[in-house]
């Protein structure tokens, strides 16, 4: 024994002797399986074997079967290492000393390592000796190759390249010489392999090998790139052989099967049939029978499938079935079950690659008849003469392009090429239809709804062709179908009516048949015969019937087709669909006749528009204006303006016309609109119909006229309601004239206590009308009405205005009413005055200092409440509680200790901070917050807490202080605001008191930014510059000077005073 091959056999045996003993039959059977073997002193692996890849011992090998570095086997236990041996008994061969390489080549030899499951890496081996296992069923992971130069070295690895196929991975990518081909530690199998020898190499040499596969043992030699193994089997190659030889040398042995391809397989093709009273037979393959050909026997369904490794192959199928003729949909199956009803006829056709590798032949065996002959590829196969059935099938794969399995004649027994179809009324019901003397009849001629579509096919296609129809659209214009083997076509129903249709016949169909159809259109009844693309219909009219059929084209007579299938219009016109809620798509109208509804209520949604008889050079146009939307864009050829399914009702429309129509003709159109009726007639890209107004159109009329003719329509009305644009602006006291505003902006100011002076009002409007107005002026009382901009008030503006007048005149009092409030001193926001009514006060000296003004369709609801627009007498309130109860409350307990003292309580609940020492809680307890006491007080007068407590409209804060109802402050501040109370804001305490506005019972709220507290308590001064305040702070109830405990500074603070 070599010394180093010694050195490492001294070293395992000691290892697996002293460190790892095992017992038993496993200790016997892993004692051989790692027993030593011969490295080979001089081999040219023996560099590789050093260091890291140098043989492990065997503690290493057994929990290392997956390293990438070599692994020692036993090679004697593989009884074909050197004269390999297959299952079946076949020799292989060992290596021939005539077919080494000679060294002068500059290959000395190859050799190679396999990575085995269960095992991992094996030793190198050299020249068409084997790697790897053979009866043991273990799987070869990995395989490593070198090319030994003359030198011993493995410089010359970079010229071989070595290609793994893998299972589940296909082929990987290749790998030069000295790389891993193949995976370790995935415990997935090599399948097949790919070697080749790259540049010079490659011209003087040829590689050899060939791959033991589990279960098809030792396939022949591959060569110079060829695929050896086998794929798609999920057959692991076990072992493997390779050899270099001088180019033209002789194979080592068989080359005519060294790869097994699953995919070079024919396709396999399954059938079945289901019988009536039992139930799917067993499946059969091969032109076997499916079925019974037995007396009285009925198959109701057939199933087939194919089957074809690493291709797209299917079958699919369709039949003719009792009383419901064929079938629509292609399937992997034909027929019905569970519904007794007899299997007529079948048509059977191939997709994928299959279609292009095979023909699907199939016959019939038919009560009556028996076998009828073969067909394939779609075409029918069995009966329909309304009493005999399918008993049973044959189908077979046969090579594209070969001969039929048997005689082809008489494969289907009953009117061949015969048409069919359906149709769809626009409205979405199906049309009636019936075949009589081959003729297919859709829809109803004494009927006024129209076709929106028309479905046909050829039932019984027994030769190539198909159909091809068109289909002229009222609106949208021409639309193209073609059947798929004479298989109808299904269309959706889209509610657009059909003016026109051609039809064609295309291959072997067009040349034994002619096409011919009519069709009948609304007082003109059933026009004439076209044929084959002659176009049929009505220039202005929609179709209500259609008849087609397929005529023998040798027997069709000269002039049969000559008369008129199309009607043309006696004038150019225009029509129009309209989509109405709850009723949808309607008839279309046309030249001025009701599109919609009138007097349903049910909102106009969207419309279709289209010019009648005119050519490609003129269009129309139509733009929706829709609720919650706006103006839409244009719509044109035909498209759909508005929306559909949205229940957003059209409010106004415009239409225009384009090219040579708007040269020669004008469009009129009107609106019917809720509440109001029909408008007036609007034309040529004008508004008809309402904007801003929230009412919907419910009909419309469309005419055209032509220019300069007399016929154009007449109408005083209106064409379209929008809401006027308005300006209002005003004089305030040591400001100025104010910037103008819009309807419903406030004019003014609110809680600076700055008077208004002078006011000026003007509207801009499509309707005919003016806005009209009168001040109530400090010292002069009720001045003369004014209008559209003038000047209300004194001519100076020097004295104040308390109240006022507005009203609307002319045409535009129809369609709107002009709403206003005033906001006055000490009162704050009054409520809503209308049309004419006075809003402010008169007689008690008060200022007007804020007005808003909206300007609403008639008879809306109003914007806000309308109790009290206008008051006479001095305002006793504070936030709706009488000013002089409160006072009078808060007086009578000003000494008594109610409130006074009252411990403070920040527990933040009604339960928790709304009682003072005066009214305790039931169990004994007192304690208030600010806004606690705030609320008792108001509480104890009479004031209505549960409006202030659900407004949280102005809170900076969110989570806790946004709580508390009533007794949050800013509560109280959000009510103030929106309640429209008089409110004056101040910078300082020091500001406040010098502003001369404080009375007795006024809250003072502390408005803060939200990063310190905020309060709120009352003003309790004896004037206005007095500096008190009744309040709750920490630690008690207390009448101190104006202060927030929280923030004496005043820092990001100010003082809301609350009247």
């Amino acid at each position: 024994m070599p010394c180093s091959a010694f050195k490492v056999f001294l070293s395992i045996s000691l290892i697996v002797s002293f460190a790892m003993p095992i017992s038993g039959a496993y200790a016997d059977d892993t004692a051989k399986a790692f027993e030593p073997i011969d490295v080979g002193v001089g081999s040219a692996c023996e560099k590789e074997l050093d260091g890291d890849d140098a043989p492990l011992s065997s503690e290493t090998v057994l929990n290392s079967s997956e390293d990438d570095s070599f692994l020692p086997y036993d090679a004697s236990l593989d009884e074909d290492a050197v004269e390999p041996e297959t299952s079946d008994g076949l020799a292989g061969e060992g290596v021939d000393s005539s077919d080494v390489v000679s060294g002068t080549s500059g290959i000395a030899g190859v050799e190679y390592s396999s990575h085995v499951s269960n095992v991992g890496w094996m030793s190198f081996v050299k020249d068409g000796s084997v790697a790897g296992t053979t009866g043991r069923a273990l799987s070869m992971e990995a395989l490593r190759v070198h090319l030994i130069a003359d030198d011993g070295t493995t410089d010359l690895d970079s010229q071989i390249s070595i290609q793994a196929h893998v299972a589940s991975k296909g082929w990987m990518d290749s790998v030069v010489g000295g790389a891993v081909a193949g995976t370790t530690g995935r415990a997935l199998a090599m399948e097949a392999v790919r070697i080749r020898l790259e540049g010079d190499l490659a011209n003087s040499y040829d590689v050899w090998y060939r791959v033991h596969s589990a279960n098809f043992g030792w396939l022949d030699w591959a060569s110079n790139g060829e695929s050896a193994g086998s794929a798609g089997y999920s057959r692991a190659a076990e072992a493997i052989q390779i050899k270099v030889l001088p180019k033209g040398s002789a194979a080592p042995g068989e080359t005519d099967s060294a790869f097994k391809d699953r995919s070079a397989e024919p396709a396999s093709l399954s059938y079945a049939a289901h019988m009536s009273n039992v139930g799917w037979y067993s499946a059969v393959s091969n032109s076997i029978t499916a079925g019974s050909t037995g007396v009285a026997q009925v198959c109701e369904a057939l199933r087939a499938d194919i089957s074809w490794y690493g291709h797209n192959a299917s079958i699919l199928m369709r039949g003719c079935v009792e009383g419901s003729g064929w079938q629509s949909d292609w399937s992997s199956s034909a027929g019905t079950t569970g519904q007794a009803k007899k299997l007529n006829a079948f048509e059977a056709l191939l997709g994928g690659d299959a279609s292009e590798q095979y023909d699907v032949y199939y016959r019939s065996f038919v009560s009556g008849y028996g076998w009828l002959g073969w067909t394939a590829n779609g075409l029918p196969s069995g009966v329909r003469d309304g009493k005999n059935w399918i008993q049973a099938v044959q189908i077979q794969l046969v090579d594209k392009g070969q001969a039929a399995p048997g005689d082809t004649e008489n494969a289907f027994v009953g009117d061949v090429n015969s048409v069919n179809g359906s149709g769809t009324i626009f409205d979405g019901a199906l049309a009636p239809k019936k075949i009589d003397g081959g003729i297919l009849t859709i829809g109803d001629s004494a009927s006024d709804r129209p076709l929106s579509n028309a479905s046909l096919g050829i039932d019984n296609l027994v030769c190539s062709g198909e159909l091809s129809w068109e289909i002229q659209k009222q609106f949208s214009g021409w639309k193209s179908y073609t059947t798929e083997r004479g298989i109808t076509k299904s269309i959706s129903n889209d509610a657009e009516p059909m003016r026109a249709i051609k039809m064609s016949l295309s291959g072997d169909l067009a040349e034994r048949h002619c096409v011919a159809y009519r069709v009948c259109v609304p007082g003109k009844g059933w026009l004439d015969w076209a044929i084959d693309g002659d176009i049929a219909g009505s220039s202005d009219s929609s179709i209500i019937a259609l008849q087609v059929k397929l005529a023998p084209r040798d027997s069709v007579s000269a002039g049969e087709f000559d008369g008129r299938p199309f009607a043309e219009a006696p004038t150019k016109g225009v029509s129009y669909q309209s989509h109405v809620a709850d009723y949808g798509w309607l008839a279309p109208a046309s030249n001025g006749k009701l599109g919609g509804t009138t007097g349903e209520a049910k909102s106009l949604q969207a419309l279709r528009i289209g010019l009648d008889d005119f050519g490609s050079d003129s269009s129309i146009s139509v733009q929706s204006h829709v609720a919650g939307i706006g103006w839409q864009n244009w719509a044109e050829g035909g498209s759909v303006s508005g929306t559909v399914g949205q229940n957003r009702a059209i409010e106004a429309v415009k239409i225009k016309l384009s090219g040579a129509a708007a040269s020669e003709y004008d469009v009129y159109y009107r609106m019917h609109v809720a509440d109001y009726g029909w408008l007036g007639w609007a034309k040529n890209g004008e508004v008809a119909g309402t904007t801003g107004l929230a009412k919907q159109a419910e009909a419309i009329q469309v005419r055209l006229v032509e220019k300069g003719s007399s016929d154009a329509p007449e109408s005083v009305l209106t064409p379209s309601v929008i809401t006027p644009s308005m300006s209002a602006e005003t004089y305030i006291q040591g400001n100025g004239w104010q910037s103008t505003v819009g309807n419903g902006g406030v004019i003014g100011t609110t809680g600076q206590s700055r008077a208004m002076k002078g006011l000026c009002v003007s509207i801009d409007s499509s309707l005919a009308g003016d806005i009209v107005y009168s001040a109530h002026v400090q010292d002069i009382g009720w001045q003369s009405e004014v209008k559209n901009g003038e000047l209300a008030g004194a001519q100076d503006c020097s004295k104040q205005i308390e109240a006022v007048k507005i009203r609307l005149s002319g045409n535009v009092t129809n369609y709107f009413d002009v709403w206003y409030r005033a906001h006055v001193a000490s009162y704050g926001w009054l409520d809503w005055a209308k049309n004419g009514e006075p809003a402010g006060t008169t007689g008690i000296g008060y200022e007007l200092e804020a007005l808003q003004i909206r300007i609403l369709p008639k008879d809306s609801s109003a914007p806000g409440s309308t109790a009290r627009p206008f008051a006479t007498e001095a305002n006793d309130y504070v936030m709706g509680v009488q000013r002089s109860k409160l006072v009078a409350w808060l007086s009578m307990h000003q000494y008594d200790g109610y409130y006074l003292g009252t411990p403070y309580s920040a527990g933040f609940t009604v339960e928790t901070c709304m009682y003072p020492n005066g009214a305790r809680r039931w169990d004994g307890f007192a304690g208030m917050n600010c806004t606690g006491f705030v609320a008792h007080a108001y509480r104890m007068c009479g004031g209505d807490l549960g409006a202030i407590g659900a407004n949280n409209n102005h809170s900076p804060w969110s989570g806790g202080p946004g709580g508390g109802s009533y007794i949050n402050a800013w509560r109280w501040y959000g009510y103030a605001v929106d309640s429209g109370a008089k409110m004056y804001t101040f910078n300082s305490v020091r500001d406040m008191l010098a502003s001369g506005v404080a009375q007795k019972g006024d809250i003072i709220f502390f408005k803060t930014d939200g990063s310190i507290d905020c309060h709120i308590g009352f003003f309790w001064g004896d004037g206005p510059s007095d500096n008190k305040m009744w309040h709750q702070i920490l630690p008690q109830n207390c009448i101190s000077a104006c202060f927030n405990n929280a923030n004496k500074a005043e820092i990001n603070q100010q003082v809301v005073l609350i009247k």
